[in-house]
């Protein structure tokens, strides 16, 4: 059976991961992410009313001057897909899905604010821990073989994680000693 080179585990590992649903869940929280960068920004622009003005004269003003050079043109808007989140002395950028007009990239959050990026924030610290204890369990147990047949004597699933390539007995050629002695010069004596 075909070696478990360091490469080949390190597919599987990723793999792994990527079938669990915890790396659903991490689909999931950069939705939630780029939802609460939008439900910031607009709070920052002080209600959606007024962040669909300012989505409004942004377009206006682009529309103005498209026929100007691009380097000729400095935008009065601030445009960003982050804002910095100042939490428990600690920041943390908020990304969002892309660029939008935003009041201050800097964000500190109170009252019911301060509850949504903390619960935000405990969930994507918690998905990364169950993340790293899933790849650390199943690289225990790489650890432990050597060979594709090991592996799969150990833990019959894993074969759909396993790389097609790491399959496949890769077979050496047949060389004639005497062609490879005679080539050498073999023996010296």
């Amino acid at each position: 059976m075909p070696r478990l080179t360091k490469e080949i585990k390190e597919v599987i590992v990723k793999k792994a991961v990527e079938m669990s649903p915890i790396f659903k869940e991490k689909e999931a929280l950069k939705k939630r992410q780029y939802e609460l960068y939008e439900k910031i920004r607009v709070h920052q622009l002080g209600g959606k009313e007024k962040a669909a003005l300012a989505e409004k004269i942004e377009s206006e003003f682009m529309e103005q001057t498209k026929d100007l050079p691009r380097s000729s043109i400095q935008s009065p808007f601030h445009k960003s897909n982050s804002i910095r989140v100042y939490y428990n002395g600690n920041s943390h950028y908020i990304l969002g899905a892309k660029s939008n007009i935003t009041v201050n990239q800097r964000f500190d959050p109170t009252g019911k604010w301060s509850t949504i990026i903390e619960n935000y924030l405990y969930d994507v610290e918690a998905n990364r821990n169950a993340i790293l204890n899933l790849q650390e369990s199943v690289f225990s147990l790489l650890i432990s073989v050597n060979t594709t047949g090991q592996l799969l004597k150990a833990w019959p699933e894993a074969e759909e994680l396993i790389p097609f390539d790491a399959m496949v007995k890769k077979n050496v050629p047949a060389i004639k000693t005497d062609e490879l002695n005679t080539a050498i010069g073999l023996p010296s004596k």
